[in-house]
């Protein structure tokens, strides 16, 4: 069962694990929008940026739908539980339905009275979802005839008195197998704020644009990012269960293979966005999609290009192969030539504009100069006479003594200054093998995506 932290929901039937959330103003990361705080043998707490309260549509609430199907991957339950609509609560329905687990929706009389306040863009997805549920249950005496419950099956929306009910029911009956296909791994093992937070920034290339393309788009998250920026854009994804969702969102997504898409719109978009696509195709489907590519744009069109950098070390180690469709790393310049062979020219380059300086260093550390000690001078005051003893009682000092001490110090402060000069030495050697190693250690901040504008000549 997912709810808001506090919230007052009764089952009488057995929850077996309990996800509970609560909203903060002030939320640590970068583009993150939610994060596990707390996780126990049945339960587990986790904070949400205030933000995502909004019921807008946008992939940028939905900050808990990586935590929610990674916790109904792990606990396999027979249904999920859903109390409290929010953003980030609104898009769980279809998570479960990808993973043919039946989902129930508990709505409170604040939540039902603030659906008919949404935009027609985050009702529509809204809609979408909730009719995945498989009941959606609302106090007795509900008024069940508002905008949102008029699109719904009315046989899902029971008083909440049915949930237990329902619940046990399902209990008894489920035995549904899991699937796993590409859809699964878009909703389920990506971060939609955090990529909407990525792409966001790739919306200024379109400026002045009036048809753009978003290739392979997806969920539809960069057509997202452009329609909150009022830019026209369309897309097109191969995968029909994602294709269905991103038209569930609002955009207009064709469900067709890229390159036939293509192929059928000549000189249609002078604007085309492609992100993490050509890494999943081999050399000759990608020497084929620049072909068309070239075809589908208009003069003097924009292209930008994002896939992964494979002179990025996280990229290499820790992101490429959790996509189970990547086919092969591709170098900027591989993909310039390519391009450039098809007609295309770059105008600007993220590679180039973070250089990646290569910086050598040897296996075995530089040696550290030796620093040695420095005692106290020790005053050689030569025979000690009676005359010695009475000026010593006097406080007096004689001339000899009086050389032989200021000699003996003067040579200490020569050992101290050279000792000092040893600590400078050092401290500068320490400083450049720490500065060799914090260059070397720059090449974990290259950029893990490689971006490209062309333009078509």
């Amino acid at each position: 069962m997912v709810r808001e932290e506090g919230s007052e929901l009764q089952v009488e039937a057995v929850l077996e694990y309990r996800i509970e959330y609560k909203f903060i103003d002030v939320f640590p990361g970068d583009g993150f929008a939610s994060w596990v705080t707390h996780q126990s043998a049945n339960s587990l707490l986790t904070k949400v940026a205030d933000y995502c309260r909004e019921l807008t549509g946008s992939f940028r609430q939905q900050a808990l739908n990586r935590v929610i199907a990674q916790a109904l991957i792990r606990e396999n339950p027979a249904c999920l539980v859903v109390s409290g609509l929010w953003g980030c609560t609104q898009d769980l329905p279809r998570v479960a339905d990808l993973l043919n687990i039946p989902v129930m929706f508990v709505l409170g009389q604040e939540q039902i009275d603030r659906l008919n306040d949404t935009s027609m863009m985050a009702s529509a997805s809204l809609v979408e979802s909730l009719k995945r549920c498989g009941g959606i249950f609302v106090p007795e005496g509900t008024d069940k005839d508002g905008a949102i419950f008029a699109q719904l099956p009315q046989e899902i929306i029971l008083p909440e008195a049915f949930l237990s009910e329902k619940l046990r029911s399902i209990a008894t009956t489920s035995d549904t197998p899991r699937r796993f296909g590409y859809s699964v791994y878009e909703f389920l093992q990506r971060d939609p704020p955090l990529l909407a937070a990525m792409q966001a920034a790739d919306v200024r290339h379109f400026s002045g644009c009036r048809d753009i393309l978003d290739v392979a788009c997806g969920a539809g998250i960069f057509l997202d990012c452009l329609r909150s920026n009022n830019l026209n854009a369309i897309g097109v994804e191969r995968d029909p269960i994602i294709a269905e969702y991103a038209n569930g969102m609002g955009f207009n997504v064709a469900q067709q293979d890229a390159l036939d898409f293509l192929a059928a719109n000549p000189s249609r978009f002078d604007g085309v966005y492609c992100s993490h696509f050509v890494e999943h195709l081999p050399i000759e489907a990608l020497q084929t999609f620049f072909d068309c590519l070239r075809e589908t744009m208009k003069n003097d069109g924009i292209v930008v290009l994002v896939f992964p950098d494979p002179e990025s070390i996280r990229s290499q180690l820790l992101g490429f192969w959790r996509d189970p469709e990547h086919v092969r790393f591709y170098h900027p310049e591989l993909i310039l030539a390519l391009a450039a062979s098809a007609g295309f020219e770059l105008e600007w380059s993220s590679y180039e504009e973070q250089p990646h300086d290569v910086i050598p260093f040897s296996v075995q550390p530089a040696e550290l100069p030796n620093v040695g000690t420095i005692d106290l001078p020790t005053v050689d005051v030569g025979a000690t006479t009676w005359v010695d003893r009475l000026l010593s009682c006097l406080g007096v000092q004689s001339s000899s003594k009086q050389r032989r001490a200021e000699a003996a110090w003067l040579e200490w402060a020569k050992e101290v200054k050279h000792g000092f000069e040893q600590q400078q030495a050092y401290v500068e050697q320490v400083a450049n093998r720490t500065d060799s190693l914090w260059a070397v250690n720059r090449t974990w901040a290259w950029n893990d995506n490689v971006t490209l504008r062309l333009r078509r000549r």
